[in-house]
């Protein structure tokens, strides 16, 4: 006769929700478990055979900190119990034993399955809001006559962003509400992403005095990005593994906004470039375990960028510049698909970007410094941008350019020596 033997591992996530429910994974298939209410489940062993098992939840008030899950094999009715830590994480094991064979194993394993989704939902929409902020020259230089009175513009750009960052929040069991994300005091866990962000301005101004100019735009972006999880040793999961970590997660966002601006150049070479945006952000998120969450975000941005063109020569110039921007941003509650509930969030972030620009016939180069202030001056980026404006054709004005952005300094992880850049391509053409 076998002898069964359960035995706990640190390995896999253990999943309360608000109903005290669980999520156990046999091979590949996923059973739900409530309190004391059994469910049974075919288990098969390596040398081919297999037993008829039932697992249930016990809650004893005895114990404050653990929960008991007890299996029973229907074959023998022999019961085993094993405790399951509330706020860690186990794997179950069956190992089996006979007069021929020892130590053939095969894993049982719980999984929390927001572990999975913890990357995409511990991200949010602000590198997404971020880069829909464009300067003057990316903005404005595309622009088609309509009369006298009024200019068309647009403008696309598709941006490649890699960044680690840390999960400022965790999840922690509650007492009679299950889990919830809380703050993390000591953040210590690297999360990793991949996204290709997409905006498309299109925008209509009226020529004032001074050729000034007074106006709206709509912006409409897409986001596509892959999460990765860092020392993730799940190997049952059969996740591609990679120098990124274990790829976890897939994220959609989509944004609209709406924005008014005011752009006015003077004789001397200075000018002004001002905007007020309103966007709103839907995020999908779903991890290669099925799980899913949702969310909805909002933001209010200004944005004040003022500069100095010198000339140089009929041929060359070089124009400082200097832009401040401001975002307010609101992330709505949600919960995912095991209840696990995310709070609300609300940011203010502030970006400063100090520039130098310089301009040769068509062809600029800039070299730009970004601040990014949260609380407390939270990362330096240095970027190099290189782009031509000008005319192709007598009626084509063609405005592009291609730059790299590299985070050179973060308060919170230098010690991590993160590798956080970005690669941004930027399109215009106006007839």
């Amino acid at each position: 006769m076998k002898r069964i033997l359960i035995s706990l591992m640190l390995f896999s996530t253990v999943v309360f929700s608000k109903e005290l429910s669980f999520k156990m994974r046999v091979r590949d298939k996923i059973y739900k478990l409530y309190e004391n209410n059994p469910i049974e489940f075919d288990y098969k062993y390596q040398d081919g055979t297999s037993d008829r098992m039932s697992a249930k939840i016990i809650n004893t008030e005895l114990d404050k900190d653990y929960y008991i899950i007890e299996f029973e094999n229907k074959k023998n009715n022999k019961k085993t119990q094993g405790k399951l830590k509330k706020q860690n994480t186990i794997t179950l094991r069956i190992v089996t034993k006979d007069n021929v064979k020892k130590g053939e194993i095969m894993y049982f394993y719980k999984e929390n399955n927001s572990f999975q989704l913890l990357s995409a939902i511990l991200d949010d929409n602000r590198d997404f809001l971020v880069s829909s902020i464009k300067n003057v020259d990316n903005r404005k230089n595309n622009v088609l006559k309509l009369n006298d009175d009024y200019l068309f513009w647009g403008n696309y750009s598709i941006t490649y962003l890699k960044k680690d960052f840390l999960g400022l929040r965790k999840i922690m069991f509650i007492k009679n509400k299950g889990l919830e994300f809380v703050k993390h005091d000591k953040p210590n866990r690297i999360y990793k992403k991949q996204s290709v962000m997409q905006h498309f301005n299109i925008g209509i101004d009226k020529i004032g005095k001074n050729n000034s100019l007074t106006g709206a735009y709509l912006i409409f972006g897409l986001e596509n990005t892959k999460n990765f999880r860092t020392n993730y040793c799940n190997k049952n999961l059969e996740l591609k593994n990679d120098e990124n970590g274990v790829y976890t997660a897939d994220t959609v966002a989509t944004m609209f906004g709406i924005g008014v601006n005011r752009t006015q150049k003077f004789s001397n070479g200075i000018y002004y470039d001002a905007l007020a945006q309103i966007s709103t952000f839907n995020r999908k998120m779903r991890s290669h375990d099925g799980q899913y969450a949702k969310s909805r975000s909002y933001a209010v941005s200004t944005s004040l960028e003022t500069g100095v063109k010198f000339d140089v020569n009929s041929n060359f110039s070089i124009t400082p510049q200097v832009q401040q921007v401001y975002h307010y941003y609101m992330q709505k509650s949600f919960v995912d698909s095991n209840d696990t509930e995310m709070p609300n969030i609300n940011q203010n972030i502030f970006n400063t970007r100090l520039s130098l620009k310089a301009t040769y016939k068509n062809i600029y180069g800039k070299v730009s410094t970004y601040l990014d202030y949260d609380k407390a001056l939270n990362t330096v980026d240095i970027e190099g941008e290189l782009g031509y404006i000008g005319k192709v054709k007598d009626c084509i004005n063609v405005n592009s350019s291609i730059s790299l952005k590299k985070e050179v300094y973060n308060i919170r992880n230098i010690k991590n020596n993160f590798d956080n850049y970005s690669i941004k391509l930027n399109l215009g053409v106006s007839y």
